[in-house]
């Protein structure tokens, strides 16, 4: 125990990044050094989760979500917190939010996500390659049309200058 209360703040600090706070707590040896510096650093503590987040993500989508909704509490469980969620937070799979927002339950979240994007004045191509760089095609026919039918109705939303009402682009 002696070598561990040696080993300077920082390295405990890098240590914490890679673990979740659990497997911390259950580690019997070095518990109370980590506790302290855990406990009061809320910092770190954001930190550690975020990185657990999208790692949990990055596995499985649905497992992520329900990590910073329900177990950490990290944002709201809404449609709107989701997709600004999977917007705006780096290093999230490409692949995994398609396959997420292409599931049929997720269809507002969807929507949410899509309406995030900005389209405003662009061409068609233009803008979905915006998009795909936000979000990939998934690899299920039903998946696809859903994410490209989303993508058409916000196209449409920005530029409605360009489409009779009801209407969407005949390429999407």
């Amino acid at each position: 125990m002696s070598v561990l209360l040696d080993i300077p703040n920082d390295v405990f600090y890098v240590l914490f990044e890679y673990f979740h706070r659990a497997e911390l707590l259950s580690s019997v040896t070095v518990c109370t050094r980590w506790l302290d510096l855990i406990e009061n650093n809320s910092q770190l503590l954001a930190r550690m989760d975020i990185k657990r987040a999208v790692y949990v993500f990055n596995q499985k989508g649905h497992y992520g979500v329900e990590f910073v909704t329900q177990r950490v509490c990290m944002i709201p469980d809404t449609p709107q917190g989701i997709a600004s969620w999977l917007y705006t937070t780096n290093g999230l799979s490409k692949r995994q939010i398609a396959e997420y927002l292409g599931e049929k339950p997720c269809k507002e979240t969807l929507n949410c996500f899509m309406s995030l994007q900005r389209f405003n004045g662009q061409h068609l191509e233009d803008s979905l390659r915006q998009c795909l760089n936000s979000v990939s095609l998934p690899s299920t026919t039903g998946q696809m049309k859903r994410i490209l039918k989303g993508f058409a109705r916000r196209y449409v939303e920005c530029n409605p200058q360009y489409f009779k009402e009801g209407e969407y682009p005949a390429g999407v």
